[in-house]
């Protein structure tokens, strides 16, 4: 009896690492096709064109992302939250996005009204995690210079895209973000 249940817990584990390999080599190969294509890239700027219209020309684009994680007993319940970003120097809009049947679709838009918001930063390995405050609700965005996906829609990171100038560009205008949101709520 013994013997069996090592056998069934080195087969559990062995699934458990092909799984993991197999999804890995999955994400490989969805951000080498977006590196050779730019296809989500260029899925999100189409979206955010015909949201800004003309002003788009004046706003640089950018994804974030973050899941929350619930428990409730044995339970663990995972809610996912893609955005886009759109921002000038003095202006930033947040777009919850989300991709459904390989189209992209926004649900709402959130000018960031800096009288009314609180802003954090906090710098990850890989890139910033910010967390506004609105209206007394939290709202952590986690950006990165790489954002990367396995192309599965109901993720966090439902596009795969290289963003690295868009992502300096953010970091130039974020002291001025956090600036504005400092001395608003003073």
């Amino acid at each position: 009896m013994n013997w069996f249940m090592v056998v069934a817990v080195i087969f559990v584990i062995g699934v458990c690492v092909i799984a993991g390999v197999s999804e890995s080599k999955k994400a490989k190969q969805y951000m080498q096709k977006q590196l050779e294509t730019n296809e989500d890239k260029r899925a999100l700027l189409d979206l955010m064109s015909k949201i800004l219209g003309e002003a788009f020309v004046n706003y640089t684009i950018l994804v974030g992302y973050y899941t929350k994680v619930t428990h409730r007993g044995n339970t663990t319940t995972y809610y996912y939250f893609p955005y886009a970003l759109a921002f000038t120097q003095d202006d930033l809009i947040i777009y919850p996005i989300i991709k459904k049947e390989g189209q992209l679709f926004y649900r709402n838009q959130m000018a960031v009204d800096w009288s009314a918001t609180e802003l954090k930063q906090k710098k990850r390995k890989d890139g910033v995690t910010l967390t506004f405050k609105i209206v007394g609700e939290t709202m952590p965005i986690n950006i990165d210079p790489v954002i990367k996906s396995n192309g599965m829609e109901k993720s966090d990171r439902p596009l795969g895209i290289y963003q690295e100038q868009e992502y300096q560009r953010f970091m130039q205008y974020l002291p001025g973000y956090l600036a504005k949101a400092k001395n608003a709520n003073e």
